[in-house]
């Protein structure tokens, strides 16, 4: 009687038993959960960056250059450089060459309406694809030099079949366009570089010296758009959408449109765009003391209030600056506003400048 006296359960026992096999139950529930969640973002990962190297390979198969890929530089540099326009006299006298410096992320591409318009008008010009963008692939050069962009470019030039030959001769006036970031290269090119030689410029919406804050905020979109396009978002944007809605891709043909929209759909224009930022104060630096004093037309959108002060102070470092603006344009204006870009370059071409 005393051991089943001692066996007998003491009363609330069995409660607290269930309540405990129901709180593992749960637990392993969550745990389970969590494992399916995590396979499940893996094999996404996993599926996307598949994805990702097909896409790729299906990408650089179907693209190819339109321009030459010239070797320059001391990092095994490797120029994508498009040339168009002039005429046959221009072999034999001392014509001028419009040379096109694009923004972020954007090669030559960003130059193709007015590449077009200026053939149009008689005039040469030659567009390219710095170091890590569009078919100029990434080099060993980890840094963002001025001088080493603009001589790069300067010295790919004297190899190009078309105007090699004068401007090893130092047959070439030369008038510089920069966009965005790659007004400071067209800068340095003007100031320093080409400094003789150059009878003006044009910057269109120009990042300077005085835009760190907005600098900054780029610096994220691109962070961003970088990590989009390694998980192979971008190139499955492109795969579904033929039409992009950028209005960038919009102003093209639709043949240019795809060849770009692939471009931007790989990691490597993010890539360089976040490495030249990132130098944005050194690059500053680098400018030279004493600008050009060739004409130069400063040219943005009238809608961009933000950056009007940097422009003001811009135009005060040039003594033959002009300040314009195009109405209603928004941020890409060499895609969608190419016409007005051309009238700024005819305007500080030799024979077409005003008294």
């Amino acid at each position: 009687a005393s051991a089943m006296k001692q066996r007998k359960p003491q009363k609330g026992a069995k409660p607290q038993k269930k309540a405990g096999q129901q709180k593992q139950a749960q637990t392993s529930r969550g745990a389970d959960l969590v494992n399916n969640v995590l396979t499940v973002v893996v094999a996404v990962v996993a599926a996307m960056s598949l994805f990702n190297v097909a896409m790729v390979w299906l990408v650089d198969t179907q693209y190819h250059p339109e321009g030459e890929i010239i070797a320059t530089g001391h990092f095994g540099e490797r120029l994508h450089i498009i040339c168009t326009g002039g005429s046959p006299a221009a072999e034999h006298e001392n014509s001028t060459l419009v040379l096109l410096e694009s923004g972020l992320l954007y090669g030559h591409h960003a130059y193709a309406g007015v590449q077009k318009l200026l053939a149009e008008h008689g005039v040469e010009s030659c567009a390219y694809d710095r170091e890590g963008y569009g078919f100029s692939p990434a080099s060993g050069n980890t840094g963002a030099a001025l001088e080493t962009a603009a001589t790069n470019f300067a010295q790919a030039l004297r190899y190009h079949s078309l105007v090699g030959r004068r401007v090893a001769d130092g047959k070439l006036n030369y008038v510089v366009v920069g966009w965005g970031f790659g007004a400071f290269v067209s800068r340095y090119l003007a100031d320093e570089l080409l400094r003789d030689r150059v009878a003006g410029a044009v910057l269109v919406s120009p990042l300077t010296e005085f835009d760190a804050p907005e600098a900054v905020a780029a610096t994220r979109e691109l962070r961003v758009g970088k990590w989009l396009s390694k998980l192979g978002v971008n190139r499955l944007l492109f795969l579904l959408s033929r039409h992009p809605a950028s209005p960038a891709l919009a102003a093209l043909p639709a043949d240019t449109a795809a060849r770009l929209a692939a471009e931007l759909s790989s990691s490597a224009p993010y890539t360089r765009s976040l490495v030249e930022l990132s130098h944005l104060a050194e690059l500053a630096a680098q400018l030279p003391k004493e600008p050009t004093a060739a004409h130069v037309v400063i040219l943005a959108a009238a809608n961009d209030t933000d950056s009007a002060a940097s422009r003001q102070h811009l135009a005060l470092k040039y003594r033959n600056a002009e300040v314009m603006s195009v109405d209603g344009a928004a941020e890409y204006l060499p895609f969608t506003h190419a016409a007005a870009v051309v009238d700024a370059i005819l305007r500080v071409l030799p024979h077409n400048a005003e008294d």
